[in-house]
């Protein structure tokens, strides 16, 4: 595959994401009591992507990088919401001086998508990761406590996020996943003999086929600091912080065409359990430059996996975007575990992954 196949998606999702944004609102549009130049009420209602805890897209390089043997890598994620009220729960939420829980729900689409560019001769994409997922959100939202005061709208809200995914995961190949198999009349891989045992097996990194589906589900707890700031029209969130629980079943779709074989179970594991936490805070005000800062981390334990795999991974991160660049950022994050990129599953990476980054989730206002 060329090297124009990682431009042409790179440049295409991009292009999506900045033609998602809103532009800058003039100054006398502006929030009351920020900076020139700072972001409009309606601006940032309008942001698209009302989806609580859409991934964002990044741009990186692994150091170091001889386990990856790669120039630079793209984690690419782009998201088609289908049907959204979490809007309306929110401003429900917001408006009811009670602590009652609003409850709104979302559907949404994503494609996402890891390519890395090789330092092979003509520096191949091998092989790139095609992540099409369906999503269904629902969220409850509620201020802190009953509060019947003249400022009632400035109470913090406490929040959870649950979801249900169900997902695919595959490279795009044709050839036989694993050194020794053949391909048969039927068109199933399969080893000419006795099937070595797990600790035998060897993946072809050539054009080996791996293939998956799967289902997961997760729920999270949010607590939202409201910004009291003074905006004209709406009230935003100045920081967040958040707490979860993701589990990720590849066994209950294997049968379906497609999905995960028995002999890659075997080696790459049918569960995966995470614990994720986060923190964010938007910074909007005269004395810095408007954007977002964010801390985030997962542990994630992978029953079942075989010890050429691991059984445990790990990744702490930490990223700053910047509203005058459209959202784009910076990023450095620590990965430890298992090489999560297809073919590469039976590496063990312990890396420094440093780069740019672009969207995830709209910052989070109420209508006052």
């Amino acid at each position: 595959m060329s090297t124009r196949v990682f431009y042409a998606s790179a440049m295409l999702l991009m292009a999506a994401h900045a033609n998602a944004q809103p532009t800058r609102a003039p100054d006398a549009a502006r929030p009351i009591g920020s900076a020139p130049g700072a972001l409009a009420t309606n601006r940032l209602r309008a942001a698209t992507l009302d989806l609580p805890l859409a991934e964002r897209s990044y741009m990186l390089v692994n150091v170091p990088n001889d386990r990856t043997n790669e120039l630079f890598e793209g984690q690419l994620a782009l998201h088609f919401p289908i049907r959204s009220t979490i809007r309306a729960s929110y401003d429900s939420a917001f408006q009811d001086r009670r602590a009652k829980w609003h409850v709104g729900w979302a559907g949404s689409f994503s494609m996402m998508s890891a390519l890395r560019m090789t330092r092979e001769s003509s520096a191949p994409v091998r092989t790139p990761s095609y992540m099409p997922r369906a999503r269904l959100q629902w969220v409850g939202t509620r201020r802190d406590s009953a509060f019947t005061g003249p400022f009632a709208p400035l109470s913090d809200h406490d929040q959870w996020v649950v979801d249900a995914i169900v997902g695919h995961y595959s490279n795009g190949q044709d050839g036989c996943l694993f050194v020794g198999q053949t391909e048969n009349t039927d068109g199933d891989c399969a080893f000419a003999g006795a099937r070595p045992s797990v600790a035998e097996l060897r993946v072809n990194r050539h054009d080996g086929s791996f293939s998956s589906h799967y289902v997961e589900g997760g729920a999270a707890w949010r607590h939202l600091a409201i910004d009291t700031a003074g905006f004209k029209d709406d009230s935003y969130v100045r920081s967040v912080w958040s707490a979860g629980l993701r589990y990720r079943n590849y066994t209950l779709l294997s049968g379906i065409g497609g999905g995960m074989t028995q002999e890659l179970q075997d080696l790459y594991g049918p569960h995966r359990i995470r614990a994720v936490g986060s923190y964010s805070r938007e910074t909007n005000d005269t004395r810095k430059v408007p954007g977002r800062l964010w801390v985030e981390g997962f542990i994630e334990a992978m029953p079942g996996a075989a010890a050429q795999v691991g059984s445990v991974r790990v990744s702490m991160e930490v990223g700053r975007s910047f509203d005058a660049m459209q959202g784009t950022g910076l990023f450095a994050r620590y990965y430890r575990g298992q090489d999560d990129y297809n073919l590469g599953f039976l590496n063990k990476l312990s890396v420094v992954q440093l780069g740019m980054v672009l969207g995830g989730e709209a910052r989070i206002g109420f209508r006052n």
